[in-house]
């Protein structure tokens, strides 16, 4: 299907955010996109007039040029489809992350369950005096428990599936991590929202990690409740020296996710510290509850 999409807003950065979900959103469900972005309300209304079925002023009403009421009223519109259309994805970017963690649940009580079976197959072994094939069984198990295990699992499915989602990626980049995560069950923190803050910071985390050889990647993980607050504090290691502006190096339209978090965390009506220091970047994140 090929699609026309129009970001309009005045602030740069959300543009280009918006803009890369849309794309992501386009590429997902195999859309050929056409995404176009835009400062103002105008410039998009009378650029995009033939191509979105927005409503149209009857005769005897004022011309767009001469009322802005029409223009607002489309304005609202296109804000709210596109409202929705970020809900959406945010929530199966949710659900995937939810998936990813049932199944990783679901293979690691399969594990338990053939647990007793594995202890019977290397006592027939042993009583053989096999040694080598105990140690090709332990070798065996050891790679299939590896591909199951999870490294946090707090019983919050928004933590969870953020935690374990990204943290098996980590893995699998060499990354070591290192986390204590003592959180409740129920947060009153949207899940959309804390998903977003951890996931934004985790991936730059990763992404700061990889300017590191192996043995050097690392990241820290902290979370638990300070009285009203939850507390997330992250430190990772990262190539370089002591940054004195936390401003993304990446290019124009990347490097959003800090911007990002910011702006959920002063919805929420939370603090976001940053810290850099040679070779180690950290963040901490207090959310009201």
């Amino acid at each position: 299907m090929k699609l026309k999409i129009a970001i309009c807003d005045d602030d740069a950065k959300q543009r280009e955010f918006l803009a890369g979900i849309a794309a992501a959103w386009a590429g997902r469900m195999r859309h050929l996109a056409q995404i176009r972005q835009y400062a103002t309300a105008k410039a998009f209304l009378f650029d995009y007039d033939e191509e979105f079925p927005l409503k149209k002023p009857c005769s005897d009403q004022p011309s767009p040029e001469s009322s802005g009421a029409w223009h607002k009223e489309n304005v609202m519109l296109f804000d709210k489809l596109i409202a929705r259309k970020v809900a959406l994805f945010e929530q199966e970017l949710l659900q995937k992350y939810y998936a990813e963690v049932e199944n990783m649940y679901g293979k690691m009580r399969g594990w338990r369950h053939d647990y007793r079976h594995h202890i019977q197959a290397m006592k027939v072994h042993a009583a053989h005096g096999e040694l080598e094939e105990i140690r090709q069984y332990l070798d065996m198990l050891d790679e299939d428990l590896t591909k199951v295990e999870t490294i946090v699992r707090t019983g919050n499915r928004a933590a969870d599936a953020v935690l374990n989602s990204k943290l098996s990626l980590a893995g699998e980049r060499q990354i070591q991590v290192k986390a204590d995560v003592r959180i409740p069950v129920q947060l009153t923190t949207p899940e959309l929202d804390l998903c977003t803050i951890m996931g934004n910071l985790l991936d730059n985390a990763m992404e700061a990690c990889m300017e590191l050889p192996p043995q050097r990647r690392l990241i820290r993980i902290y979370m638990e409740m300070k009285g009203n607050f939850l507390y997330f504090a992250l430190t990772n290691t990262a190539g370089g020296a002591k940054k004195s502006s936390f401003h993304t190096t990446k290019g124009p339209g990347r490097g959003l996710g800090l911007q990002r978090v910011d702006d959920i965390v002063k919805k929420l009506g939370g603090h976001v510290t940053r810290a850099s220091e040679e070779e180690a970047f950290s963040t901490e994140v207090l959310l009201p509850q």
